[in-house]
């Protein structure tokens, strides 16, 4: 499976966890959890659908181990921090709080790698584009260059 369609199942997985999350403490009318939640969602489904729409429109970008790992390190990162915020908020702080750290050095470590990673896939030369990249037949200035077909 390419990383971009990873990234992307991962992100509704997630994102279904974090939405039932957030029914369940409205439904119990408990929002115990709703920083847990709120890292769910954002970290979870947001972050990973952008990361699977960046390896999806620059394919480059999911070439190599760095991203392997990067998808690793988020994945696995994202859910244990998660668990550990719920553990502490579900008053088992002295438990639980090693893993949200743990899980925060993870995930801080692969948004580190995203960083380079997208870097690497989008030089700054290529934002003005070079010469023999325009298509000079475009009469669209929406899309001078032609990008989107």
């Amino acid at each position: 499976m390419n990383l971009a369609h990873l990234c992307l199942r991962t992100a509704v997985v997630l994102g279904f966890i974090g939405f039932s999350m957030g029914f369940g403490m409205g439904v119990s009318q408990d929002f115990s959890l709703a920083p847990a939640h709120a890292h769910m969602n954002l970290l979870g489904w947001v972050s990973f659908f952008l990361y699977g729409a960046l390896y999806a429109l620059i394919p480059q970008a999911a070439v190599g181990l760095l991203p392997r790992i990067h998808y690793i390190l988020a994945s696995v990162g994202t859910v244990v921090m998660v668990a550990g915020i719920a553990g502490i908020y579900l008053g088992h702080g002295a438990t639980f709080e090693p893993l949200a750290i743990g899980g925060s050095i993870a995930v801080y470590g692969s948004f580190i790698l995203f960083v380079f990673i997208v870097f690497r896939a989008t030089p700054l030369a290529s934002l003005f584009g070079s010469p023999k990249e325009v298509d000079e037949t475009a009469d669209d200035t929406r899309n001078p260059a032609g990008v989107w077909g």
